[in-house]
């Protein structure tokens, strides 16, 4: 799985598989996506971009 396989095309996910994946983002990180958000998010980056935006969560700086 890469950063920007699509979830619907390239990871042969359904309606249903993205509506878990979504709870499971929204249950793991402690946050709520809605369903107009959830329906833009295709790929690993654009979760990822999403958590970042709404999360108190932090990228560890490189030392």
């Amino acid at each position: 799985v890469t950063e920007t396989a699509d979830f619907q095309k390239d990871l042969c996910l359904d309606s249903l598989d993205r509506v878990d994946l979504v709870m499971a983002f929204e249950a793991e990180f402690n946050i709520e996506i809605p369903d107009e958000k959830a329906d833009k998010l295709t790929c690993c980056a654009d979760v990822a971009k999403y958590i970042l935006s709404e999360s108190n969560y932090k990228i560890p700086e490189e030392s």
